[in-house]
């Protein structure tokens, strides 16, 4: 079998074999970016039809989370503060979501989201950030959210916190919304993973979210991730931006 539409100048390092022959045991598998997207979707479709029992502006967000995962079992475990999509309604130009401000707690999920918030921060493994947290205690994802409250506390306001991996940082932003009764973020994607906190870490925000309506949205339990978070934020954003590109 060959290898079909190979450019030019592919590297001269490659083995000789590798652009003649296939190994025996290949299976067929697309290629096509958009086909491969359109399956995808459809097979997520056909494996969730629970998604239809969600809020309606909440289902393309449950579509890509479970595009991310390849887990439809995360469906019922989705669960957002009322609202949560139309509250997040910017207005969203290619100049304003540049400039949103976003703080990550890992670096990996900024890479993820660069294309609609190509400025979002990451503060974790910055040197300020493995100092305070050496001093403290701390993890460098708490001494992160510290650093954040201590050089933008005027902005919080304005900005989305997304949490992918660490537990510690969504303790440490629910503790700073408690003790310095400042402003609630705009809005806390809020998907740390793990055995250690990840569950009760967001349990804790969904009560806190009781009482002061801060603005959010989670996976139930241990499950989270960076993939899913960039999943959902990218679904918000990336909607509204079709919107107003349409319009």
């Amino acid at each position: 079998m060959r290898f079909n539409n190979l450019p030019n100048n592919l590297p001269n390092n490659l083995p000789s074999n590798l652009l003649s022959i296939a190994p025996p045991d290949l299976p067929p598998y697309p290629k096509d970016p958009s086909a491969i997207t359109r399956l995808s979707f459809e097979r997520v479709d056909a494996a969730c039809p629970h998604i239809a029992r969600l809020p309606a502006s909440l289902q393309p967000l449950a579509r890509r989370m479970v595009h991310a995962c390849a887990n439809p079992e995360i469906v019922p475990l989705i669960k957002a503060s009322k609202n949560f999509v139309e509250n997040l309604k910017i207005d969203a130009s290619l100049s304003s979501l540049a400039r949103l401000p976003v703080l990550c707690d890992s670096s990996m999920l900024c890479a993820a989201i660069a294309l609609i918030a190509p400025h979002a921060q990451c503060l974790t493994h910055c040197d300020e950030a493995k100092s305070l947290a050496r001093e403290q205690n701390i993890t460098r994802a708490m001494a992160g959210i510290d650093l954040y409250y201590a050089r933008s506390s005027a902005s919080v306001g304005k900005t989305i916190f997304l949490f992918g991996s660490a537990p510690t940082a969504l303790f440490r932003l629910l503790e700073h919304c408690h003790a310095e009764r400042s402003e609630l973020p705009a809005a806390t994607f809020a998907f740390p993973v793990g055995f250690v906190s990840a569950l009760e870490s967001k349990e804790a925000l969904i009560a806190s979210a009781k009482h002061n309506s801060m603005p959010y949205i989670t996976l139930i339990g241990r499950l989270g991730g960076s993939a899913i978070a960039a999943a959902a934020f990218n679904a918000v954003f990336a909607e509204q931006k079709s919107d107003k590109e349409k319009s």
